[in-house]
C-alpha cells in the first residue's frame, strides 16, 4: 500500500494541530462519507474547522495530513484527553455505502496500522477506537457493526508478519559509534530514554520516524538538526553547521536522498538516518583516500599519544598511513598500555567484538585483532598497522 503525504501547512498548525505529541496509541475512526482519501485530507486541510486526524485511508493508498508528533483534534475527549493529545488518527474511507471499496480501504487500514505498532515498537493494546473517548460516539460505525474483535486480530495477525517490513532488514542492525552519538543527541533534544548501545534497532528506528526532522516556516532549530548537518558535511555535503533546518539544507537532505537511492521527500526519517549513520566515509577527488569523522579522532590520539603532528583534517593520507606503520600495536609480554589501545579496543567493541575497554593490549585482544583481520580479508598476523587501521576506520 502507498502511503502519500499531504502535509497541513504550518501556518494552520494553531488550527489543526496547535501541540506537539509523544504518540501513546492508535486512534481507528470511520468517515461515515464515501470520499476518498486524497479528497478527504484536502478538504480537512482546505477548512477551518479544528477537526483533524494524521492519516485517511481508502482501498488505494494511505494518505498522511498531520506529523505524527503533533496533535490532531479527532477524539471527542478535550484539550488534555489522551485521544486527542496522545492518539495517532486513522480515518477508514467509504464506510457510509460499504461494500468492496470499504473492505478494501479496512484492510489497508490494517496494514498501515500494524506498521505504525511495529515502527513504534507497540502491541495490539494501542490499537483503540473513537468509541473509546469523550462522548463515546458510535464510530467506527461500520468497523464495529462488522466486528471490532476481528479487525484487531487482522492486525495482529498482520503485525506478527511484518517483521522485516520496516524498510532496514531485521537482520541488518546497525552497530558503530555514529548510531552511539546520534543516540545521545535523541535523548537530549528529546528525552528518548533510549538505551546508550550504538544499535540501530528496533527502537531506535521508532524515535527516528517519531522525531522527523524536515523544512518548516518558522525553521526548526535544534542540536539533533545539527548533528545531522554535521553529518551531511562529514559525508561531502556543503552547508552551514547552525542548527537550523532551513532551504539549503532542505536542498542537501533531498540530494543526499537522491544519491543513497532513498525517497526524496526532504524529510529525516529512519531510512535517511540509518544511511547517515551507516557510512561516513568519503573518496576525495584525488584518489581513493578515506575520509571522515573516525581518522580525524584516531590522528587527534595519534598526536596525543605519539606527538605526531598530524594535519586534523580527517583524511587517511600518505602522513597517516605511514603514522600508523610507524606506530603498530600487537601482543607484547609486558603489553603494551596507552590511548590509542583504549581507542582501538572501543573501535573493535564497536564493530561487534566482545572485549573490555582497558587500554591493555592483552591476549583477548590479540586474539579479536586477528578475527577482525580475518573477518576483512586482511593478513592474519595480530599487528595493527595501516592496512588494519584502515578497516577499523571505514
Amino acid at each position: 500500500m502507498k502511503i502519500v503525504k499531504n502535509l497541513v501547512p504550518s501556518n494552520k498548525y494553531n488550527i489543526k494541530c496547535p501541540y506537539f505529541m509523544t504518540p501513546t496509541r492508535i486512534v481507528i475512526h470511520n468517515t461515515a462519507n464515501d470520499a476518498s482519501a486524497q479528497n478527504e485530507i484536502a478538504y480537512m486541510i482546505r477548512n477551518d474547522d479544528q477537526t483533524s486526524f494524521h492519516y485517511a485511508v481508502d482501498d488505494q493508498e494511505a494518505v498522511q495530513g498531520i506529523p505524527e508528533d503533533r496533535n490532531a483534534w479527532h477524539a471527542s475527549d478535550g484539550l488534555s484527553g489522551k485521544g486527542n493529545r496522545e492518539g495517532i488518527a486513522i480515518e477508514i474511507c467509504y464506510s457510509k455505502s460499504g461494500g468492496e471499496k470499504f473492505k478494501k480501504a479496512e484492510e489497508n487500514a490494517v496494514q498501515l496500522t500494524a506498521s505504525i505498532l511495529k515502527r513504534y515498537g507497540w502491541g495490539i493494546d494501542r490499537v483503540t477506537k473513537h468509541q473509546d473517548y469523550g462522548n463515546h460516539k458510535y464510530c467506527p460505525h461500520r468497523t464495529l457493526e462488522e466486528g471490532w474483535d476481528s479487525f484487531l486480530n487482522r492486525v495482529s495477525i498482520a503485525l506478527g508478519s511484518s517483521n522485516s517490513s520496516d524498510g532496514v532488514p531485521s537482520t541488518d542492525v546497525l552497530k558503530n559509534d555514529q548510531v552511539l552519538q546520534w543516540q545521545k543527541v535523541m535523548n537530549q533534544v528529546y528525552r528518548c530514554n533510549l538505551a546508550l548501545d550504538g544499535s540501530f534497532g528496533p527502537d531506535s528506528k521508532a524515535k527516528a520516524n517519531q522525531y522527523q526532522l524536515h523544512y518548516t516556516v518558522p525553521t526548526m532549530k535544534n542540536e539533533y538538526v545539527r548533528f545531522v548537518q554535521q553529518r551531511l558535511k562529514n559525508l561531502g555535503y556543503s552547508l552551514s553547521i547552525d542548527g537550523s533546518f532551513g532551504p539549503d539544507m532542505y536542498k542537501k537532505v533531498k540530494q543526499f536522498q537522491k544519491d543513497r537511492s532513498l525517497k526524496v521527500d526532504g524529510w529525516v526519517g529512519k531510512d535517511t538516518v540509518y544511511e547517515l549513520l551507516k557510512d561516513s566515509s568519503i573518496v576525495s577527488s584525488s584518489g581513493n583516500v578515506l575520509k571522515n569523522d573516525r581518522v580525524l579522532e584516531w590522528q587527534k590520539v595519534m598526536n596525543q599519544v605519539y606527538r605526531c603532528n598530524l594535519a586534523l583534517d580527517g583524511s587517511f593520507g600518505p602522513d597517516s598511513k605511514a603514522k600508523a606503520n610507524q606506530y603498530q600495536l600487537h601482543y607484547t609480554v609486558p603489553t603494551i598500555k596507552s590511548e590509542y589501545v583504549r581507542f582501538v579496543q572501543q573501535r573493535l567493541k564497536n564493530l561487534g567484538y566482545s572485549l573490555s575497554i582497558d587500554g591493555s593490549f592483552g591476549p583477548d585482544m590479540d586474539k579479536k585483532v586477528k578475527q577482525f583481520q580475518k573477518d576483512r580479508s586482511l593478513k592474519v598476523d595480530g599487528w595493527i598497522g595501516k592496512d588494519t587501521v584502515e578497516q577499523l576506520l571505514k
